[in-house]
């Protein structure tokens, strides 16, 4: 199945090498300071920021819907030494045993929900994998008019 630019995530990489993530990890990495451990990251691609967030020290779950994007992630993961549990599934669709602190959506990949049964499902997931007190953060591009 061709994902667009998720098919091959050396692709992805190439078009987003990651050097806009900085201020993404600082805030990240606050969220889990105060929600705590283990988080999990939707949508986590090649592992950009899941493999920053392991490198730290955070017990960090990636999943994402493209076994490409996965693969290439689990091959950076073991060339860096980092531990990181990696799950193919649908961010609309997925169990897993254990509850998070923090669940992240990051990178406008929330826009790719497009209808609102989806939003609904994913959302409803989400709150299934809290933990009580925990919380879910996404990013949304806010457009500007002007480049309308």
């Amino acid at each position: 199945m061709d994902h667009g630019i998720y098919f091959d995530g050396r692709h992805y990489d190439a078009l987003w090498p990651g050097l806009h993530r900085h201020n993404e990890l600082v805030f990240y990495k606050r969220l889990v300071g105060e929600y705590g451990e283990p988080v999990l990251e939707l949508g986590c691609g090649t592992g950009q920021l899941t493999l920053a967030l392991a490198e730290a020290g955070v017990t960090v779950i990636g999943l994402d819907l493209s076994a490409p994007m996965l693969e290439c992630a689990r091959q950076k993961a073991a060339a860096r030494q980092v531990v990181v549990e990696w799950v193919q599934g649908d961010c609309c669709d997925f169990t897993l045993d254990q509850r998070f602190g923090l669940v992240f959506f990051p990178a406008n990949s929330l826009l790719h929900l497009l209808h609102w049964r989806d939003l609904q499902t994913c959302l409803a997931r989400v709150k299934a994998h809290l933990k009580p007190g925990g919380a879910f953060a996404f990013e949304i591009f806010n457009p500007s008019l002007s480049l309308c």
